[in-house]
């Protein structure tokens, strides 16, 4: 009886865990169960929105990850082919060039990373990282928007 109790712990517990461990890919899941990348939250399969899709190339994208602070809207989505875009908004401010950035972005081991000239966007698992050369400007905490 012994033997066939541990046998069913293995099949019902351990084997389970280690199919998780070599399907998932790397990817965790969310506390809700949602897959996330990078620590971040991934709404994978998501369209981008529609204020964010507009501006990039061939107008749509699949949303990767929406974070906001309490100044900024931040969005990160992916192009048909591939290439990923961080795009931040200031909240309630219109859609300008003073409002509105989007800029390519790549994939980090802990985030996603966007350039333009000497300031530098870190997108990490609840903070918004803002840099100016080798000066931090801000680093802000962020929640799911």
């Amino acid at each position: 009886m012994v033997l066939g109790l541990a046998s069913l712990t293995v099949l019902c517990c351990v084997v389970p865990l280690i199919a998780a461990g070599i399907g998932g890919g790397g990817k965790s899941r969310s506390g809700d169960g949602r897959p996330t990348s990078n620590g971040l939250r991934n709404p994978e399969g998501s369209p981008c929105p529609v204020e964010v899709a507009r501006f990039l190339p061939g107008g749509e994208g699949v949303l990767k990850v929406r974070l906001q602070t309490e100044r900024h809207l931040v969005t990160v989505c992916e192009t048909a082919d591939g290439r990923l875009f961080y795009d931040g908004q200031g909240k309630g401010k219109p859609v300008t060039d003073e409002h509105h950035l989007q800029i390519p972005a790549q994939r980090t081991a802990d985030g996603y990373t966007a350039r333009r000239g000497v300031y530098t966007y870190e997108i990490k698992a609840n903070r918004l990282v803002v840099i100016r050369g080798g000066e931090v400007l801000s680093d802000s905490a962020t929640s799911p928007a």
